[in-house]
């Protein structure tokens, strides 16, 4: 797959790489993300060296090792360490007398398990030599809450030590489509199975290289030759992608996200789903939301007195993992492959009115804030009551005094008459919006293309 997007990312390291100054940058957020790629691409694509170190979870003199390795390819002589201090200061050391030295350490929270001291020398030789070196120092992690604690935490020795920090988020829902269009598959149908599948994490995409058969749809040609087969990277992904972040409360976490892909979004409900203490649960909940950012409360808009949040998760991916291979692992242990793929399949749609919801909001933010959207709002987000009454998504401004109340549906068909007359009905029992003027829109894949 070719390389997509990041045009701000890459300009943003173009301007560490220029600076006049000794540059220390992290670069963060989940697997897959493409945080290699993207530094690979920017030194390639302008034919600059680097030095690039990963950190292995090794002991430290296996890890040495591989760093002299790296080093003897690099410099064409050959160094010898006996500790990951001697390491450092060689490095340090030479970016004097060879300026503009580019270095990349990859996984770089893994220093942790290795020899956690090596941040205090990261610290000592940072301090000392960065003044009179031009060195450019590039880590890249991709464990969020071990990474926030090397570079945020006022107490750890590299706290303001960083000069830059990349937040490498998501493609947006126009590369997403590039991606399609390039791949001669666009469709609204497709988009959306591929948002509600991959979510839009820039590795998984690359299964597109590896299509086969589309004589029965996109979605069952990657559910059967890429997701759910022999050797396949997405059927422990969600596992490998977690356990490093929940550590030994694994099992709680795991639980919680398989009962909020199953629709207990409730604390009461997720409780009952996990056997949890209905009190003690909220403090998992809190790391989920805040700490580890895998799920969001969703709050109704105007709130009724003793309504509940929910939770959703965020991640599509973890959405549909959680859903269905964490939930029926038990049908991959004993190779039953066509099963799973059949039960994804009879559940997809259920799942799909979902992500698609998710998309038109993402849609009508972007919208909006290139003030190209019915309305210019404030808020957004969805609508429900006591009595049962949701509205799938509502917007508006309180300054302007409009608001817009918006049903979605996969299917143009199902936006009858009755589902507009009860939208409206809907929305006249919201006594916060009596005096607003009301717009109301209707979203399906038909007519998604008015606001892509």
């Amino acid at each position: 797959m070719k390389f997509y997007n990041r045009k701000e990312e890459l300009s943003t390291i173009d301007k560490v790489i220029n600076s006049n100054n000794s540059e220390f940058s992290y670069f963060l957020w989940r697997r897959r993300i493409g945080k290699t790629s993207l530094i690979n691409y920017y030194f390639k694509s302008n034919n600059k060296d680097f030095l690039y170190f990963f950190v292995w979870n090794k002991e430290e003199g296996n890890l040495l090792k591989s760093f002299e390795d790296t080093l003897f390819n690099f410099l064409w002589f050959t160094v010898k360490f006996e500790s990951l201090r001697d390491f450092l200061k060689f490095l340090f050391e030479y970016s004097i007398k060879n300026p503009n030295l580019n270095v990349v350490f990859d996984e770089f929270q893994n220093f942790k398990f290795v020899n956690k001291e090596i941040f205090s020398d990261f610290q000592e030789f940072w301090d000392i030599y960065k003044r009179d070196s031009n060195i450019k120092i590039f880590s890249i992690g991709s464990i969020y809450t071990l990474m926030e604690d090397i570079f945020q935490d006022k107490n750890a020795p590299l706290f303001w030590r960083a000069t830059s920090k990349i937040f490498l988020l998501e493609f947006e829902v126009s590369v997403l489509i590039e991606i399609l269009k390039d791949y001669n598959i666009y469709s609204n149908e497709n988009l959306l199975d591929v948002y509600t599948i991959f979510w839009w994490i820039p590795k998984y995409l690359e299964v597109l290289d590896d299509l086969n058969d589309l004589n029965e749809g996109l979605i069952i040609s990657i559910l059967k030759h890429n997701y759910i087969c022999d050797n396949s990277l997405f059927l422990r992904e969600g596992q490998d992608l977690l356990l490093s972040e929940f550590w030994k409360s694994a099992n709680v976490y795991f639980s919680i996200l398989e009962a909020i892909a199953n629709w207990k979004t409730k604390r009461s409900e997720i409780a009952d789903y996990t056997k949890m203490n209905y009190d003690s649960l909220w403090v998992y909940l809190e790391k989920l939301e805040k700490v580890y950012k895998y799920i969001e409360k969703n709050i109704p808009i105007v709130k009724p007195k003793n309504i509940l949040n929910r939770y959703k998760i965020k991640d599509n991916f973890l959405f549909f993992w959680f859903r269905y291979i964490y939930k029926k692992s038990n049908l991959i242990e004993i190779g039953k492959y066509n099963e799973l793929v059949e039960f994804i399949l009879n559940d997809f749609s259920n799942i799909k009115w979902f992500t698609f919801e998710k998309l038109v909001k993402s849609l009508i933010i972007k919208r909006n804030i290139k003030n190209n959207f019915l309305i210019s709002f404030e808020k957004i987000w969805n609508y429900w009551d006591k009595k049962w009454n949701e509205i799938d998504l509502v917007c508006f401004n309180e300054q302007t005094k409009k608001v817009v109340f918006i049903e979605c549906k996969l299917q143009s068909k199902k936006i009858t008459n009755l589902v507009k007359e009860k939208l409206i009905e809907k929305s006249e029992t919201i006594q916060f919006f009596s005096w607003y003027t009301k717009y109301y829109l209707y979203y399906s894949l038909d007519n998604l293309d008015e606001i892509l």
